[in-house]
């Protein structure tokens, strides 16, 4: 005998299987539906003498009364059939002759099995009765359940009732030992002492005793919706948890509450649609399932060595939620003891996933052929299903445009799930093109919402920025908010029992892909050059280019005015000088940065250049030149002292030694702009004394020309160099000195 364990069993009829006919040949052998072998074997002396023998053929329990068992049994099954010899000798009143054993040999343990007796005792010989008396294992004892069976010794030995039993069951009943006794205990192997005894008041001889015998085993049934399938394990003592409650049934395949021997109930008697069947699971509410891998932590008791046996635990999860468990939902480990046994599903992703109220299926027992089945019947451990919720989840990837901007992003999807197993945080920071918070699991039906912000480095005003959902179909969720926060309900769930599967369009919505997209926007910068002068030069534009202003400090060295976002890519734009500083030509614009296929054109007489949309395609990062020109005046200096004559000295002009002669300077301006300031500078020749002090004298008729300062104008100031006013274009003065031929 194997270690025993309580068993609860409730008050209302229970599941039962009753073993099938034995085997014709020898009559000790049978095999329950289950896949249970039972082996009946005499022992202990000589069989038809000394011990008991078991007859082959079989008998059958018809005509007894159905009342006297518990449960009801097959009355029609051919069942083991057992002869107990009498004795010559004289027997006691009351007392017993050992008669061998009888050992039921299992091939899995069983708790608590009932035996069910028909025409135990008998008439004749010198006691006039006879009745064989049965000793359980050490350690073991007798419940008389139902009919006409009694215990003796501490409920170690059972017997019939009466002390006058009849030769056969009768239908209503009789005197003759009819009914159903429990072992109470676990056991692989059930040796029990037989002794044919004497139920009489009086010595005596005693005849020998034929009777018939059907063991039941108690099961555990699954109680998810019936569209899961029947499960079924036999009552081994190998349980999901500390303890098994065997189920209540319901009609079966004869009348409520008989045992079945073949086939197997279609359906479990305790199905329903929450999973509520069963009052002993071993764990309470589940953990929802997110994304990755669903571990649960099983606890398995009742563990026994069973030669033969390969132990395992499976575990299913509906995970496409069709109302069936399928092989690609399993995960499964192995048991060699007692305690906790991990279990690890791989979280499908796709259409082999869909969110919402769901069912899980745990299986225990000693051959793992039975329990890698999600249903059927097994010949030990439990079964036990749960409710379990499968959330939708949200995924939030980061696009750019172009892909290889440098751009980093903070991504979030809130709230994220805080009990699902193996959740992601919804969150991730500083990522780049295809960055993504992968697939975060949320609540059901709640407002769920996807956002972005800017990274290290990165300022969103620099991108267009957007962001879309779909869900599984590929169909577009409606979004609120906007910008780069957006918002929409998760899936609202289908009602808890059948049918678990919802609608396809809100299975689509067991995953919602969402992408924030930022367009980086093209920038044009204006670079100001002047030639032959500095300036400040003003700048405008078209798709967000501001008024701003370039000041150049030296001539011929470009300035770069501010960059200019634009306000949208792949959009024509214009880039325009304002009117230029007097003096000034627009001599080229050239730009560089144009995005593939983009062309500039200028407009010089406008001092414009237009991008094309290509030009501006995203990321373009666009350089626009524009080289001002300082135009130069063509000043003509001429000197005579014969002016009367032109204004250039005459051809072998002769002067007279000691006499004064007048010069006269003469500026003239040409064009094409005007000039001011010139410095006219005229240092006197050998030959000739002009005196520092002497006056000069400046004459034009344009107002301005001549200088206001130096008053007035001396000889030292012409030989330094004078400035002169403003000469416009075509205007002229003339500067008279004096000086001595020596």
């Amino acid at each position: 005998m194997l270690a025993a364990i309580a068993v609860m069993r409730p008050s209302a009829l229970w599941a039962s299987e009753q073993n099938p006919d034995v085997d014709a040949a020898t009559g000790t052998q049978t095999s329950y539906i289950s896949g249970l072998t039972l082996t009946a074997v005499s022992g202990g002396g000589v069989p038809g003498t000394t011990s008991t023998s078991v007859a082959a053929g079989g008998l059958s329990f018809g005509g007894n009364p159905p009342g006297a068992y518990d449960p009801r049994i097959d009355l029609v099954s051919e069942t083991f059939n057992f002869l107990t010899p009498g004795t010559t000798t004289v027997v006691a009143a009351g007392g017993q002759v050992s008669r061998g054993t009888l050992t039921f040999n299992f091939s899995r343990p069983v708790v608590n099995p009932r035996f069910h007796f028909a025409r135990l005792g008998g008439t004749g010989a010198g006691a006039g009765f006879t009745s064989t008396f049965f000793t359980s294992p050490v350690g073991s004892t007798w419940t008389v359940v139902g009919g006409t069976l009694a215990t003796a010794s501490a409920n170690t030995v059972l017997r019939p009732s009466s002390n006058a039993p009849s030769i056969a069951c009768g239908n209503p009943a009789t005197t003759s030992g009819c009914g159903t006794a429990q072992l109470n205990g676990t056991f692989a192997s059930i040796a029990l002492g037989i002794g044919i005894g004497n139920p009489t008041l009086g010595a005596g001889d005693l005849g020998a005793d034929g009777y018939t015998l059907t063991i039941t085993v108690d099961e555990d049934f699954s109680d998810a919706p019936t569209s899961y399938g029947m499960a079924g394990h036999v009552n081994s003592g190998l349980t999901l948890g500390p303890s098994l409650t065997v189920d209540p049934t319901l009609p079966l395949t004869i009348p409520n509450g008989t045992a079945y021997i073949t086939p197997a109930p279609a359906a479990s008697p305790v199905a329903s649609n929450n999973a509520a069947g069963d009052t002993d699971n071993a764990l309470g509410s589940l953990a929802p399932v997110g994304v990755g891998t669903y571990s649960l932590s099983v606890p398995v008791a009742g563990f026994q060595s069973v030669s033969g046996a390969t132990p395992q635990l499976c575990g299913w999860i509906d995970f496409n939620r069709n109302g069936s468990f399928e092989t690609a939902e399993r995960a499964c480990a192995n048991v060699s003891g007692n305690g906790n046994i991990a279990l690890n599903w791989t979280i499908p992703t796709g259409a082999t996933y869909v969110a919402g109220e769901s069912y899980m299926r745990l299986r225990v027992g000693y051959t793992t052929s039975q329990v890698q089945n999600a249903t059927g019947l097994a010949d030990s451990g439990e079964v036990e299903d749960y409710p379990i919720t499968l959330l939708p989840r949200v995924r939030l990837t980061k696009a750019l445009v172009p892909t290889s901007d440098p751009g980093l992003f903070n991504l979030s999807v809130a709230p994220a799930s805080a009990t699902a197993v193996q959740t992601n945080s919804g969150t991730v920071s500083n990522v780049g093109h295809n960055g993504t918070t992968g697939w975060v699991p949320v609540p059901l039906s709640t407002l769920i919402t996807v956002s972005e912000t800017a990274g290290t480095g990165t300022s969103l005003g620099s991108y267009s920025s957007s962001i879309a959902c779909t869900d599984r179909s590929g169909a577009n969720v409606v979004l609120g908010a906007a910008g780069t926060t957006r918002t929409f309900f998760s899936l609202i769930s289908a009602p808890v029992g059948p049918p678990t599967t919802p609608n396809t369009a809100n299975a689509n919505l067991s995953e919602i892909s969402c992408v924030a997209t930022n367009t980086r926007l093209p920038t044009v910068q204006a670079v100001k050059v002047t030639q032959n002068g500095t300036g400040t030069f003003s700048f405008s534009g078209s798709n967000g280019i501001a008024n701003h202003d370039i000041t150049t400090t030296v001539a011929g060295t470009g300035v770069a005015g501010p960059v200019q976002v634009l306000t949208a890519a792949s959009t024509a734009t214009t880039l325009s000088e304002g009117p230029l500083p007097a003096g000034y030509l627009l001599g080229g614009i050239s730009c560089t940065g144009l995005g593939a296929g983009g062309s500039a054109t200028n407009d010089l007489a406008n001092r414009s250049v237009t991008l094309d949309a290509a030009a501006t395609a995203p990321g373009s990062a666009i350089v626009c030149t524009f080289t001002n020109v300082a135009q130069v005046a063509d000043l003509v200096i001429s000197k005579t002292n014969t002016p009367l004559a032109g204004d250039n000295d005459q051809a072998n002009d002769t002067v007279v030694r000691g006499a004064a002669t007048q010069y006269t300077v003469k500026v003239s301006n040409n064009g094409p702009v005007a000039v001011t300031g010139a410095l006219v500078q005229d240092t006197p020749g050998a030959g000739l004394n002009c005196p520092a002090g002497n006056t000069v004298t400046c004459s034009s008729a344009t107002a301005g020309a001549c200088p206001t300062t130096p008053s007035p104008i001396l000889i030292s100031h012409l030989s330094a160099g004078l400035a002169l006013g403003t000469l416009p274009v075509g205007a002229n003065l003339s500067l008279v000195f004096s000086c001595t031929v020596q």
